[in-house]
């Protein structure tokens, strides 16, 4: 069977990138869904804005009609012991909703469908092959057998997993190593109509920061966000552990307190990065696949949709001979990713209690080393790749390269912003030789 385009996904940024496709005239768009959409999901709240993007989507009244929890605003505890209450209804957008992700994701499957998208469902991709400008997928549909789609242009839309996009050579540069540990809590039936029971609730704490939500049946999710090393350090996928944890975290013990946690915790990855190479020969990756946001931004689901319908525009000039379409749009991920890492950061510092704790420390610290400091790459370096932060790894490779004589940290990142023609700004260098020194790649010359 051959396409103009196949998405490999049918998540939210997926079903989007499909819709936004079709709306532009592309008419052979295939989706590749793997899952059945029955497994449990972690909550997710979507701000008053997001609306927008739904009506964008032509998806405003499945929307409404699937009856997502209404979310009347957000709670926070950050940077001081009481709690602090932002009101959706106060701004111009009105309310935002507590989404059944299932829900909400199986509609736009639905939608992309119904507007004339062919949808393979439980059907995984397993490889890839590019012939005269042509893809060739092999895929696993979930009864055993195996299937071949041809296509004019591939977007990766798996997520975290990059399961495209890794095998054309992406990989992901980490800014932290940000984990979730998550349960999921049912409320009792005389505590379901408390007012602040409809608020997202943040509370920080000194290893990291807690997230509770309303679910659809009575549920709340509770979800600890610490660092990797944390988690294992602390043994926080035990309950007893993960109990102990939660006892620091005052208000978010309380709103629990008469709830009964329904299984054991689950660790999930939460970590900030974005791709080295976003588009390529054929395709492109969009939404998760492209760049992950910390999730104290509350942006992923907005991200998403907004993402799709970028890519779908991206992808309907490019077919139409629009040989600049794809690098204007890599390039807009990655400002809007580098936008975001300084927002993210000031939100961070906002929080003094536990500054020079590592959890805090790491995301308050912009960057850690002195303009006149004079480095040499180490004698017998370790692989960048064990760090793998802020720069690709062929790139920390280069910085190393650059000082095989001994550098001054300004005359260092000179010398890179050259050779590589200033493709990053000059604080993502600077951060990223701080690790290499961090780490012993590079070493400071008294």
């Amino acid at each position: 069977m051959k396409f103009q385009v196949i998405i490999i996904g049918g998540g939210c940024a997926g079903a989007a990138t499909a819709i936004s496709l079709l709306q532009q005239g592309v008419e052979h768009v295939a989706i590749l869904e793997r899952s059945n959409f029955s497994q449990t999901r972690i909550g997710e709240t979507i701000q008053p804005p997001t609306a927008q993007l739904i009506m964008a989507l032509e998806a405003w009244e499945d929307f409404t009609a699937v009856g997502h929890l209404d979310a009347l605003g957000s709670a926070s505890v950050w940077g001081t012991d009481t709690v602090s209450y932002k009101d959706f209804m106060n701004s111009t957008h009105g309310r935002g909703w507590h989404l059944e992700r299932n829900a909400f994701d199986k509609m736009l499957l639905g939608i992309a469908e119904r507007k004339g998208a062919t949808v393979f469902r439980t059907t995984a991709f397993l490889s890839s092959q590019r012939e005269n400008s042509q893809w060739q997928l092999s895929c696993l549909r979930h009864t055993g057998e195996t299937l071949t789609l041809e296509s004019d242009f591939v977007v990766d839309a798996t997520g975290r997993a990059i399961s495209f996009a890794k095998r054309q050579g992406a990989e992901k540069v980490l800014f932290d190593d940000l984990h979730s540990v998550y349960s999921y809590w049912q409320q009792p039936e005389n505590d379901r109509e408390r007012f602040d029971s409809t608020y997202t609730l943040v509370e920080a704490v000194p290893d990291g920061w807690w997230y509770s939500a309303l679910l659809p049946n009575h549920q709340i999710v509770v979800a600890f966000m610490t660092d990797k090393a944390i988690l294992k350090d602390e043994q926080l996928k035990d309950r007893d552990s993960f109990m102990t944890q939660l006892q620091l975290a005052t208000h978010t013990a309380k709103r629990m307190q008469h709830c009964q946690m329904s299984h054991a915790p689950k660790v999930a990855v939460a970590n900030s990065y974005v791709l080295d190479e976003i588009t390529g020969d054929g395709w492109l990756a969009v939404g998760d696949s492209a760049s992950a946001y910390d999730p104290l931004s509350s942006y992923g689901i907005h991200k998403a949709l907004d993402a799709g319908l970028k890519a779908g525009t991206t992808i309907a000039s490019h077919l139409k001979g629009d040989t600049d379409s794809l690098t204007a749009y890599s390039q807009e991920v990655v400002s809007e990713f580098e936008d975001f890492i300084p927002m993210r950061s000031s939100y961070y510092q906002m929080e003094k209690r536990w500054e020079n704790l590592p959890f805090w420390k790491s995301r308050q610290t912009w960057a850690g080393i002195h303009p006149m400091a004079r480095l040499k790459a180490a004698d017998e370096p370790t692989s960048t790749r064990r760090i793998n932060r802020i720069l690709p790894d062929r790139k920390l490779k280069e910085l190393c390269e650059l000082c095989t004589t001994t550098q001054k940290a300004h005359e260092l990142v000179q010398a890179f912003q050259t050779q590589t023609q200033a493709q990053y700004p000059d604080w993502r260098v600077i951060k990223a030789v701080s690790y290499l020194q961090q780490h012993n790649m590079l070493q400071q010359i008294s």
